[in-house]
């Protein structure tokens, strides 16, 4: 039988728990298994939450954070996910550079489970916490480039393209910022700016406008990185 310790059992506060190796792992694996409802829920986002920080502070290695958070992939209790929603938005500048592929991948590996639990479509019957959580699953899937997610995205559009007062409620800009989020060049991001100048009304071109340069000032970050320093000779 599998033994370990979780301290502060249903309780959160201002400390964080470290454990030793050997406890870090047997609660990663209690957590990937079928059981994991069984470790209170505010502890499982405890756990994600302490176990990020201890990384940050050099007190936990990447591959044990990276174990631990694998057991997302069946959690589907939005106090769970929301230290990794955090997580998320700490880091959000780190995916955008080259060399980043793998992470992104891995988490989308991880949403996958969520998207398919919550879904695309809103039920009129659901509280507000399930659609949060929906708009929080569905905002990092597209931005790490998941293909249902950009599919469903154009779905929407083509929808409301074909019959606007239908499919009115659906929020353009958002599926817009997904497709421009996903976007690489500069060259893409004008032919976007010009399709949406003359197929949409004014204001959603400005919010258009607005996206794309500031797509463009990312890029142009990461492009600087391949730039070779200017050596200026003297003399």
């Amino acid at each position: 039988m599998m033994q370990f310790l979780v301290l502060f059992n249903s309780t959160i506060g201002y400390y964080r728990v470290n454990y030793d190796s050997s406890n870090w792992q047997k609660i990663a694996n209690y957590l990937k298994s079928d059981n994991y409802t069984k470790i209170h829920v505010l502890n499982r986002a405890q756990i994600i939450d302490d176990a990020y920080h201890l990384m940050v502070a050099n007190q936990l290695d990447i591959l044990t954070f990276l174990d631990l958070i694998s057991y997302l992939s069946q959690e589907t209790d939005f106090i769970a996910w929301y230290p990794m929603f955090e997580i998320l938005e700490i880091t959000e500048d780190f995916y955008k550079f080259p060399g980043t592929e793998f992470f992104k991948t891995y988490i989308l590996e991880i949403l996958n489970g969520l998207v398919k639990n919550v879904g695309y479509e809103e039920d009129p019957a659901e509280d507000d916490l399930t659609k949060f959580k929906r708009s929080q699953a569905l905002k990092w899937a597209c931005s790490f480039g998941l293909s249902e997610c950009k599919r469903m995205a154009t779905v929407k559009l083509n929808e409301h393209f074909a019959d606007p007062k239908t499919h009115k409620k659906y929020d353009m800009n958002d599926a817009l910022g997904d497709i421009i989020d996903n976007v690489h060049s500069n060259e893409q991001l004008d032919k976007i700016s010009k399709f949406v100048k003359n197929k949409f009304k004014e204001e959603v071109y400005k919010d258009v406008q607005g996206k794309v340069k500031e797509r463009k000032s990312e890029l142009s970050d990461i492009f600087a990185i391949f730039r070779l320093p200017i050596i200026e000779e003297r003399k």
